[in-house]
């Protein structure tokens, strides 16, 4: 039979454990709360782990690998060149979209065998054409035999009428991948015929005469014929001449002078030659 003390003591022995179990709880809780932080920071750990393998994927060249383009491979940028056999160097190791990408810098082998058109149409839209960009799929290593360049057949594009380069080409009868001539005899003349065909006279204008670098007088004449030029003129930077008529007075002055109010055939065929004049001189 149970006394008073006994039933005391199992009180007091079910309080104590009610305490540690709490006490337990808590601790358990606090652990929980513990855990769950080293949680957090070893999943973005995994996560840094796993985009940093992704960045630094083990890709098929190196900077400094000696690589050559795949036949059947074309210029990017220009579809109708061909590049199989371009040889040359890995110079950069870029990674877009999880994908590497190789900034190949071309040998001189590979410079000397290509086709001019490459050259001039990379000089023509502002890029560099001794190295280029391209993919893992496009290139193989170079194992350093002297293999031929993929032949090249290009197509030119059409020519532009907002493009001021395309409309000196139309005056020369040239294509999009043939450079603009330089100022010269030869060219003074071919604009002169080009001119003498296009322009439609006599016109109404206005001449202006230089009088300091910043400061020119104006005066309105009318345009009557082409000066047919003569090689003492075509020496020097005032080009082409035409013949103009100030009331009684009749005299000749540069056309690069001549400007003509609106936006008719005749004013474009002269500011045409005025910026070729200026910006092609050698």
């Amino acid at each position: 039979m149970a006394t008073s003390a006994d039933a005391s003591g199992h009180a007091r022995t079910r309080e104590l454990r009610a305490r540690g179990a709490a006490s337990r709880g808590r601790g358990s809780g606090g652990n929980t709360e513990r855990e769950k932080g080293v949680s957090k920071k070893r999943v973005k750990a995994a996560s840094s782990a796993r985009r940093r393998r992704a960045r630094d994927r083990r890709s098929a060249f190196s900077i400094g690998d000696k690589v050559r383009v795949r036949r059947g491979v074309v210029d990017p940028d220009y579809p109708d060149l061909a590049l199989g056999g371009w040889a040359g160097t890995v110079r950069k190791v870029e990674t877009h979209g999880g994908k590497p990408g190789y900034l190949v810098e071309w040998s001189k082998a590979t410079l000397d065998a290509i086709h001019p058109v490459f050259k001039h149409r990379c000089e023509r839209d502002g890029m560099d054409h001794g190295m280029m960009q391209l993919g893992e799929k496009d290139l193989e290593p170079d194992d350093g035999r002297r293999e031929p360049i993929e032949k090249a057949h290009p197509v030119p594009r059409p020519l532009r009428r907002n493009d001021p380069e395309d409309c000196w080409r139309v005056v020369f009868g040239l294509t999009s991948d043939d450079p603009v001539p330089k100022v010269s005899d030869e060219s003074q003349l071919a604009y002169h015929r080009y001119l003498a065909t296009e322009m439609r006279l006599p016109f109404a204008a206005v001449y202006r005469q230089w009088v300091d670098t910043f400061e020119w007088n104006e005066c309105e004449v009318t345009v009557t014929d082409l000066v047919r030029p003569a090689k003492r003129r075509l020496t020097d930077d005032h080009g082409l001449f035409c013949r103009v008529r100030e009331g009684t007075n009749a005299f000749e002055v540069p056309l690069a002078q001549i400007k003509v109010k609106g936006r008719g055939k005749v004013a474009r065929l002269i500011a045409d030659y005025t910026s070729w004049l200026f910006e092609c001189l050698p």
